[in-house]
């Protein structure tokens, strides 16, 4: 990876750009609990229920997590860090993440590995993700209640 590729990689606005869009998931999971422990109690459930509810959500998460985690690595060696923290914690699925880097570097003529990036190819895969998941990010936001 040349000196200019690693130093965009891994540049500090796109740390903030993945602190910032992290706080708004972690924002947004916090509103959607307050508002199912509302409609849990409008409907009668009991905070026990809820509870188990919770905790049973919990750890039922953890198998698929650790698949995305294992599957960050391919995507930390193309995309750099902040960019597959950023994609898996917002998106959370490596085959769209990994489509977007082959289309992008298919536009270029080129096919996906390290050795290939360039900055060009890297912005405009960066482009390519954050375009189609705008919608996953837009309607949550819009459609909240």
């Amino acid at each position: 990876m040349s000196n200019e590729l690693s130093q965009l990689v891994n540049s500090p606005v796109l740390w903030t750009i993945t602190i910032a869009a992290l706080g708004g998931v972690m924002c947004f999971s916090g509103i959607y609990l307050v508002k199912s422990i509302r409609a849990g109690k409008e409907m009668g459930i009991s905070m026990d229920e809820m509870k188990v509810a919770v905790k049973t959500s919990c750890v039922t998460s953890i198998g698929p997590s650790i698949v995305i985690m294992l599957n960050m690595i391919s995507l930390l060696m193309i995309a750099g860090a902040p960019t597959a923290l950023l994609r898996l914690g917002v998106i959370g699925s490596i085959d769209y993440e990994m489509l977007c880097a082959g289309l992008a570097t298919d536009a270029y003529g080129t096919t996906v590995s390290v050795g290939n990036m360039t900055p060009h190819i890297f912005q405009t895969m960066l482009f390519v993700m954050a375009v189609g998941c705008i919608g996953w990010l837009v309607i949550p936001s819009v459609f909240c209640n």
